[in-house]
């Protein structure tokens, strides 16, 4: 194959140099023949321009092949790559899961912490507030103990003073004493000599006097100083009181910080505790294996459910649309392959605009929308189901196409102009479902009186799929998407009545309970030969 090529393109090398094809193809040396063949003559030997073209021949099949090896070689890393890449955002993917899993299980776990916290935090400011009126009662009792010493020490000192005052009053009286006394000493021995022995008689007496005061001063000296030395020792007394107060108060504080800090250990032990129950019995109410996502959820009968699931049951009114759309965007914005699932368990329809967006938003997605009745769906539900790409509901329930019904107010233009807009409306979700049927829209709305006098068109979903309302009748349906313990109770009759005027049977006790109404097409398929049990009509 490569000396074919080579000879290709020497040929066409010698064409556009002007080299005949023969000079081309005549090799550059001569051979020995073989035995067998003659011995081929003796060929001219190549131009220049020949030999060139051969050479650029040669190196462009080597290039050429080089080439061919590196693009099959870059080939080959591609889809390596590309492999590799499909399986990391796999991975990505089931870490992102698992981490939002992770992180609704640490929030939850979060907020139950928070809270038993919060208790704690209250429990220990209760314990602070007590032994904060503890310590401010031996505030106060130390205060009056500290004020009583103040005021017994001022009083002392008030008595010191008093004493000396009266010792300074008494030496000044007895020096003017003792002047006087001199002054009549001269005056008595200026006047009579004679006198001389009474006056030494009276003088003996004032010394005596005078000593007498003397003795009784010291005396008064002794007593004060004692008192004082008294009072010393009580206020010596009442500050080891004090001290051994202070002790006593640091004393308790330690044992209550050391009560503290073994409740805080207990604490934290038994929120330990607490935490690795609630997350075990947490991983017990959990499933812990991860979710398939299959392109074809609809195998032999059965239907599986990924947790990319939307309910949509009850009345359609205003901001279901929001709840519906926000949650196709969000699982689009995860991914645009996996299925997206809408649910109906009963939807007896509602509005037209919140059921035209949700239409729109499934016309719009990029990932698959599989709608699903479980009971029934009509009106603007059924409309859903059927406009949908993907469809499938259990062989009993229920699907009702109608035309739609309003009021319409104002006088007879306003109202014409009304009815315009209200059959527009008709026609833009009705002529879907028509043309999926192979009906013009007036045959559609002609079939709906022909099944039922009121227009309300109703089948089980095994013929509903025979009018291609849906696209399949599943057997089961697997809800892989519920991967916690589910809660709650099971619904009761909340209904009861006592008839105590009622003196006649079902029951002696004149009591029976008052059942719900059953939903749209459903009935109460039950026992109750006494008539215990009772419905609203």
């Amino acid at each position: 194959m490569r000396s074919t090529v080579c000879l290709a393109l020497l040929l066409s090398f010698a064409h556009a140099s002007g080299v005949s094809a023969e000079e081309v193809a005549t090799p550059a040396t001569n051979q020995p023949a073989a035995v067998a063949a003659p011995v081929p003559p003796a060929m001219p030997e190549l131009s220049p321009a020949a030999k060139r073209t051969k050479e650029l021949a040669e190196k462009q099949a080597l290039l050429k092949a080089e080439f061919d090896l590196q693009a099959a070689e870059l080939r080959s890393e591609l889809a390596d790559l590309l492999l590799e890449k499909q399986r990391l955002d796999a991975e990505m993917a089931l870490a992102d899961t698992r981490r939002k899993k992770a992180t609704t299980e640490q929030t939850a776990l979060a907020v139950e912490l928070a809270l038993k916290v919060k208790k704690a935090e209250s429990e220990l400011k209760v314990a602070l507030s007590g032994l904060r009126a503890e310590k401010e009662t031996l505030s106060m009792e130390m205060s009056l103990r500290e004020e009583r010493n103040k005021q017994a020490a001022l009083e002392a000192r008030e008595e010191i003073a008093r004493i000396k005052l009266a010792m300074e009053k008494k030496n000044v009286l007895q020096e003017q004493e003792l002047q006087d006394m001199q002054a009549r000493q001269k005056t008595l021995t200026a006047q009579n000599m004679l006198q001389a022995e009474e006056n030494k008689a009276a003088l003996a007496e004032l010394a005596t006097e005078s000593a007498q005061i003397s003795a009784e001063l010291a005396h008064a000296q002794k007593l004060h100083e004692k008192k004082v030395q008294e009072l010393n020792t009580e206020i010596a007394l009442l500050a080891i009181q004090n001290s051994k107060a202070l002790q006593l108060q640091a004393s308790r504080e330690n044992e209550h910080k050391a009560e503290m800090t073994a409740l805080q250990h207990e604490l934290a032990e038994v929120q330990a505790a607490m935490t690795l129950r609630e997350t075990r019995d947490a991983y017990r109410n959990t499933v812990d294996r991860d979710i398939d996502y299959p392109a074809d959820p609809f195998r032999d009968g059965v239907l599986t459910v990924s947790d990319r699931r939307i309910k949509l049951n009850d009345v359609i009114m205003e901001g279901t649309a929001d709840y519906v759309t926000e949650r196709i965007h969000y699982f689009n914005n995860q991914s645009t392959e996996a299925p997206i699932f809408i649910v109906i368990d009963r939807n007896p329809g509602g509005s037209v605009m919140e059921g035209y967006r949700i239409i729109k938003a499934m016309d719009a997605s990029k990932a698959p929308i599989h709608v699903v009745i479980k009971s029934f769906a009509a009106s603007m539900a059924a409309t859903i189901a059927t406009a949908a790409q993907h469809s499938y509901a259990y062989p009993n329930a229920i699907l009702l196409h109608h035309q739609p019904s309003g009021i319409a107010w104002g006088n007879l233009t306003q109202q014409d102009e009304q009815m315009v807009i209200f059959k527009e409306w008709a026609r833009r979700l009705h002529a879907t479902i028509a043309e999926k049927m192979g009906l013009s829209m007036d045959e559609f709305y002609e079939m709906m009186y022909e099944k039922n006098s009121d227009g309300d068109w109703q089948e089980f979903a095994d013929v509903a799929q025979e009018l291609h309302w849906i696209n399949h009748v599943v057997t089961e349906i697997r809800e892989e998407g519920i991967l916690k313990k589910p809660e709650g109770e099971a619904p009761m009759p909340i209904w009861w009545f006592t008839m105590k005027d009622q003196a006649t049977p079902p029951d002696p006790k004149n009591n029976y309970v008052l059942l719900p109404q059953p939903k749209p097409f459903d009935y109460y398929f039950m026992y109750n030969p006494n008539g215990y049990y009772r419905w609203t009509q």
